[in-house]
């Protein structure tokens, strides 16, 4: 499928959690919309759930794909290629399986005071920030890195790295 005329791309970059209402207008008139990137490059935006669910389940739409080739994006890249999270089954299940070595149930359940306090710390944050608070970078993101790397030893020094 090629992409001719497309219109800009619809939504602001100044707030993440903020959403134009022409979002609603694609989604009932345009599931499918050409668009173009604010760097210039051409893409598709998906605005329907079903159809979400297909492209994510795709493996043309790969997440490994997006970091090793040069695939359009909205923004620069900003993680580190061969970073597990970024790998697609199979080689991410069994780098998975080589790690999940390290948390045995007895070493889980002795950070469990540490990843609640870890947990508080990082909601007081976001609430002493005030609204809007966006969940995935002030806690889901931080929350399990954190952890693991005190499960891992990982001095805080290196932990940015």
């Amino acid at each position: 499928m090629t992409i001719s005329n497309p219109r800009p791309y619809p939504f602001k970059a100044t707030d993440e959690l903020y959403v134009e209402p022409r979002f609603e207008q694609l989604r009932e008139n345009e599931p499918l919309c050409p668009v173009r990137l604010p760097h210039g490059e051409a893409a598709w935006l998906v605005t329907r759930y079903e159809d979400v669910k297909t492209v994510l389940g795709d493996p043309r739409f790969s997440r490994a794909r997006a970091v090793t080739e040069d695939e359009p994006r909205t923004r620069p890249y900003r993680g580190l290629p061969g970073n597990i999270l970024e790998f697609d089954p199979p080689e991410h299940t069994r780098l998975r399986r080589v790690v999940a070595k390290a948390f045995t149930v007895r070493r889980v359940e002795e950070l469990r005071v540490r990843a609640q306090a870890i947990a508080d710390g990082l909601v007081d944050a976001m609430i002493a920030q005030g609204p809007p608070a966006d969940l995935v970078a002030g806690f889901a993101l931080p929350l399990p890195v954190t952890v693991i790397c005190e499960l891992l030893g990982v001095p805080l020094e290196d932990r940015t790295r």
